[in-house]
């Protein structure tokens, strides 16, 4: 199995193929990639900073680790993009199936951890309007802690567990670093819910939520207003 030059580009770069494939170096999408990694890294980077340089009361919140953590997992969807932009620009992976492996665990894991963090932030704020007095006595930071911890750590081993079963089917020259679903499609099905199911939860639970809200402000305005005529008569 071995790559055929078929000449060489406006940029100077070579046009390549591999079995019945051609792999065309693509300049245009290798800026888009760059862009939107700088995007990225720019906005999980200022947006660290800003939360580390904040004040001491603002950082040490509850709410402040779940918004770090998604900064955390931004910068790793920011590398991931970097890299893309090398296979972008010669057409294809020369990277090697190692650094590709590395470039999906970035991926899968940045994507994993940013959705199951703002999933724990749904679930923060349905815990806070349903359940205000338990909210108040259990919503530390060791709490908020010990759930992004966890958010890590399961993202962490099931993503491995996904691309060591994926690594034997990453062959060497590589044309587009991707997962290989098709190969693992069993494995690929049971990981599913590590990212579909913070996105159904967050869809299904906002409308309560609103519904929720909306709730307790017309009883607050009840409130007001019942207040405003007692002080009237």
């Amino acid at each position: 199995m071995n790559w055929t030059n078929n000449g060489t580009t406006d940029q100077g770069l070579t046009n390549v193929s591999y079995e019945d494939h051609i792999y065309y170096p693509n300049t245009f999408q290798a800026w888009v990639s760059a862009l939107q990694g700088f995007i990225i890294f720019a906005g999980a980077g200022l947006g660290l900073a800003a939360y580390l340089c904040s004040s001491a009361a603002e950082l040490c919140s509850p709410f402040s680790y779940y918004i770090i953590n998604i900064f955390l997992a931004d910068l790793m969807l920011a590398v991931f993009e970097s890299l893309m932009v090398v296979e972008k620009y010669y057409g294809h992976w020369i990277l090697g199936r190692t650094t590709c492996t590395t470039a999906l665990f970035l991926f899968l894991c940045g994507e994993g951890v940013v959705g199951n963090i703002h999933f724990l932030v749904s679930l923060n704020r349905t815990w806070a309007m349903f359940f205000p007095l338990h909210f108040r006595r259990n919503n530390t930071k060791r709490t908020a802690a010990g759930l992004c911890a966890q958010v890590w750590l399961g993202t962490v081993v099931a993503i491995s567990v996904w691309l060591s079963f994926n690594f034997p089917y990453v062959v060497e020259p590589i044309g587009h670093c991707r997962l290989q679903v098709a190969a693992v499609r069993t494995v690929s099905i049971i990981m599913m819910p590590v990212f579909v199911t913070p996105t159904i939860f967050i869809i299904a639970i906002y409308p309560v939520l609103w519904r929720k809200h909306q709730a307790q402000r017309r009883i607050r305005e009840n409130m007001q207003m019942e207040k405003g005529q007692f002080h009237l008569a």
